[in-house]
């Protein structure tokens, strides 16, 4: 079986390879059961989480749960903690970064026993990604120092002879220098980035990686933040980084593909390429909008639900780039669709399901044009009934006020998104300390940048004098406000 185990390892970590490598590994975790292998079973299940992590969420992470359930049987605490540290990752992929911080700092806290130096290596780094994520990337530098330090100590340590540990501490090194760089990008330190960058891709041509693909993903992943760190001044040079991490990654990594095509899309504007920003913002949501269908087709109604609405709201920002640049483009109509394909996607799926209807329903909307979309949306909406549909920016509000006989963008309301946080904030604390007071004063202040101009606009509409219904669809911290006080 460790045989069989070991075969299965070594196959190419292409995303390719997976139907071969899966069903193996389901053979080998069948007979440890049987045997009642514990320890083995915990490794196959450890192993197929981590093939599993970059598409199948929800099944990498019930897979680290079965391998910790069997460490945590095996009062193996070095398993349980190596387990813990990478879930991180993986709920931090699916944007739960609260709970992701909670499995870091568990592992943190017992990180002394930790043997393996990959072990070590995994903790600090997915520690650091997760402070990132969280928006802090100051705690995020310290752990990744600390991870340099830790890898640049066991390459000086390790022996000449070794040529095979030497070549993975260089690429472990590199990787991390890679990640050092991103975070000293978000901390405005551009001529450190650029110096752990040169290091980094010095490191893997040293390293000679014998797999292809592997090194492929890593010179692709320089390369974005290669690009990152010319997007301000240079944004034509990023542009060709961006594009050369995507010739360099397998169409199958699409999470990655997505974002490097949203980020070269950021990089085209800049650039004053509005036509190329918007076809890389296009692709980018058609290969996310992929992903999310293939991982829907696979789903068991029930399993891990409560984990998928964070997830299906990831790029978030790249609808929001694509419906800014459609609206200042003077299209309303095609802004509206991609605002109503942000939402939902994941519970609608459900309904589907229920309903015995297909659950790829999304797809009609790409085949049709805006105002077929529209127009089929009005046809369901009662008479005297007024839908408005907001979408939070960081620096305005758009609103589309829908009716049965009506479509319209109004101007852009004078809420921010920092608007809208503070004011759910604000009214959170009022109404702890039972402040009726204070609750008015942010009421007031939100019906003033959200709700006054589209009420207003509703009452020049036909019917709009004496509406039956009203229909708010919030969009981002306006969720937390009560629309109806």
């Amino acid at each position: 079986l460790r045989a069989d185990l070991g075969y299965a390892v070594g196959i190419s970590l292409d995303p390719s390879e997976r139907p071969r490598r899966l069903p193996l590994l389901q053979t080998i975790d069948d007979e440890a059961v049987q045997l009642a292998y514990r320890r083995l079973r915990a490794r196959v299940q450890w192993i197929r989480a981590t093939f599993l992590d970059q598409s199948s969420f929800i099944e990498s992470l019930a897979a680290y749960d079965t391998a910790l359930a069997e460490y945590e049987r095996l009062r193996d605490v070095e398993g349980v903690t190596a387990i813990h540290s990478r879930r991180t990752g993986v709920l931090r992929n699916l944007g739960h970064y609260e709970l992701a911080w909670r499995a870091a700092f568990y592992a943190v806290r017992r990180a002394g026993s930790l043997v393996d130096l990959k072990d070590r290596n995994a903790l600090l780094l997915e520690t650091s990604l997760t402070a990132t994520a969280l928006g802090y990337p100051h705690t995020a530098l310290l752990y990744q120092n600390a991870n340099v330090r830790l890898l640049q100590n066991a390459l000086r340590t390790t022996s000449p002879a070794d040529a095979r540990g030497l070549q993975g501490l260089r690429q472990q090194l590199s990787s991390a220098l890679r990640h050092r760089a991103a975070i000293n990008l978000h901390l405005g330190r551009g001529d450190g980035a650029l110096r752990d960058l040169d290091e980094s891709a010095r490191l893997l041509d040293q390293g000679g990686n014998r797999d292809a693909n592997v090194r492929r993903l890593l010179e692709a992943r320089n390369d974005e933040v290669r690009g990152q760190s010319l997007m301000l001044g240079r944004p034509q040079e990023a542009v060709i980084a961006f594009s050369n991490a995507l010739e360099g990654i397998s169409p199958d990594f699409r999470t990655f593909r997505a974002s490097l095509l949203a980020q070269r899309a950021e990089a085209e504007g800049r650039a004053g390429h509005a036509e190329n920003a918007e076809s890389d913002l296009r692709q980018s949501l058609e290969v996310l909008r992929d992903e999310e269908s293939s991982i829907l087709e696979l789903r068991q109604t029930g399993q891990g639900e409560d984990l998928w609405s964070s997830y299906f709201s990831r790029f978030q920002d790249t609808y929001r780039a694509l419906i800014r640049h459609l609206v200042e483009d003077g299209r309303p109509a095609a802004a509206f669709t991609y605002a109503e394909r942000a939402r939902a996607f994941e519970p609608l799926d459900l309904v589907k399901r229920r309903d015995g209807q297909s659950p790829n329903v999304m797809a009609t909307s790409e085949e049709n044009s805006a105002r077929q979309v529209i127009a089929e949306i009005q046809a369901a909406i009662p008479v005297g009934t007024f839908i408005i549909q907001y979408c939070v920016l960081d620096d305005r509000t758009y609103a589309w006020i829908l009716s049965r006989n009506s479509f319209e963008l109004l101007p852009p309301l004078r809420a921010k998104r920092a608007d809208t946080l503070r004011w759910s904030t604000e009214l959170q604390q009022a109404a702890r300390n039972r402040n009726k007071g204070a609750a008015d004063t942010v009421l007031l202040a939100a019906f003033a940048g959200l709700a006054a101009d589209p009420l207003a606009a509703i009452a020049r509409m036909p019917g709009g004098n004496h509406p039956e219904r009203l229909v708010f669809v919030p969009d981002g911290a306006i969720h937390g406000l009560p629309i109806v006080a």
